[in-house]
């Protein structure tokens, strides 16, 4: 064992290593009854997102602009491995602004980013999270750590 230990982590690894679904949470949604967005929760729940995205899909044909169903849409894109779809719904829950789920959509973003191998635009929203010293700055912190070397 040397002084200098060097871990170039692969894309898969680092995904692997700081990815954990967001958790279903009728709580943190909209106040009106939807139960399109009702049934497409509980479908998450269960880990069904196939289902979960019919009635998402639904869900946002009644209200296409709200963030909420844009952002458990993109969950369940991103549990199903369609990263970049995952990462277009994102981004307008971001380019929203005013909602609870701009950073968790910034941070998801991110990692579907490392999974498509977008080093340069993910590297760009990792540092953009921790300028923001956020809710998810030290985990952005320790990716950008890990993939330092294969980031360059």
């Amino acid at each position: 064992s040397g002084l200098f230990r060097f871990n170039i982590y692969s894309t898969d690894q680092t995904y692997s290593e700081f990815y954990n679904s967001p958790e279903w949470s009728n709580h943190r949604s909209v106040s009106e009854d939807n139960s399109s967005f009702a049934r497409a929760g509980e479908y998450f729940s269960k880990g069904d997102f196939v289902a979960a995205i019919k009635f998402y899909d639904e869900a946002l044909k009644e209200n296409s602009n709200e963030p909420v169903y844009h952002f458990y849409k993109a969950a369940s894109l991103q549990n199903l491995g369609k990263y970049e779809q995952a990462t277009d719904h994102y981004s307008k829950v971001i380019l929203h602004g005013d909602n609870l789920f701009i950073e968790e959509a910034e941070w998801y973003k991110s990692l579907c980013l490392i999974k498509m191998n977008e080093i340069v635009k993910a590297r760009e929203q990792l540092l953009f999270i921790v300028e923001r010293k956020g809710y998810y700055a030290n985990n952005a912190k320790a990716v950008l750590r890990k993939t330092r070397y294969s980031f360059n």
